[in-house]
């Protein structure tokens, strides 16, 4: 199981004629990446931005030179549940079922949300979007036990525990980050007879830095915030549908 950074994508790897089963019922988009025997790759396109939407804040707030790690000391700074303030990350839409009419919004936003706290909203607005997705992945027959992060996403502490508290899952962070690039590697090391076959490459290629597990007690609250996000998710993507229609009359 993956999650990258700027655009956050879920896979993971089941049977083909499961996929082919459960696709239309759960509404999962399926990409054959790589073809293995009797398996193929599911994946499922979570949401066009991910880091991006940091750049986005860091730019409006003037703060477009701010480092990462800076970022991540912010995230320590604020409590779990940013004081009611959530974030849908849709701001190129999302690609997940075709939703591509979604549109970003601050939801409770309040006199005492300060830059911080957009932030820290900003962060659990990105895990919860990627948990309603992973809940799909369930629901079509996967079983996530650890997710691998990569890219931008394995970048950060407090982000990265945010992101296993919200999932209620252990995160792997494996010392090439940047596992796309080693996935080719090890593809083209296969095909050219470097290894035997993917799975040999990948036993000596892809090594583990360490786990992040869930902190039990603010998974609890996010569970509950998981919940209004979801609530909020549909009444906004019905908004937003009615908002490009309204736009397309007025455009055409």
């Amino acid at each position: 199981m993956k999650l990258g950074g700027n655009s956050t994508a879920s896979s993971s790897v089941l049977k083909l004629v499961r996929i082919i089963h459960k696709i239309g019922g759960n509404r999962i988009i399926a990409i054959t990446h790589a073809k293995i025997p009797t398996l193929t790759l599911l994946r499922l396109a979570a949401f066009a931005i991910g880091g991006d939407s940091i750049h986005w804040v860091n730019q409006i707030l003037g703060k477009s030179n701010q480092e990462s790690e800076e970022i991540d000391r912010i995230l320590s700074n604020v409590p779990p549940g940013s004081e009611g303030l959530f974030y849908l990350p849709y701001l190129s839409g999302e690609r997940l079922s075709g939703t591509y009419h979604s549109r970003a919004q601050f939801f409770g936003l309040s006199l005492i949300h300060t830059r911080e706290f957009i932030y820290r909203a900003v962060a659990e607005g990105l895990a919860m979007a990627g948990e309603r997705n992973l809940q799909k992945l369930q629901q079509a027959g996967a079983e996530l036990k650890e997710l691998i992060v990569s890219g931008g996403g394995a970048q950060g502490k407090n982000w990265l525990q945010i992101k296993a508290s919200v999932y209620g899952i252990t995160l792997v962070v494996t010392e090439c980050t940047e596992s796309g690039l080693l996935g080719a590697v090890i593809l083209a090391g296969t095909g050219t007879g470097y290894f035997n076959d993917v799975k040999e490459g990948a036993s000596k290629l892809v090594c583990i830095k360490e786990r992040i597990y869930p902190d039990s007690e603010i998974q609890e609250k996010y569970k509950k915030r998981q919940e209004f996000f979801n609530r909020i998710y549909d009444q906004n993507l019905m908004m937003s549908n009615e908002l490009y229609k309204m736009i397309n009359k007025e455009t055409a």
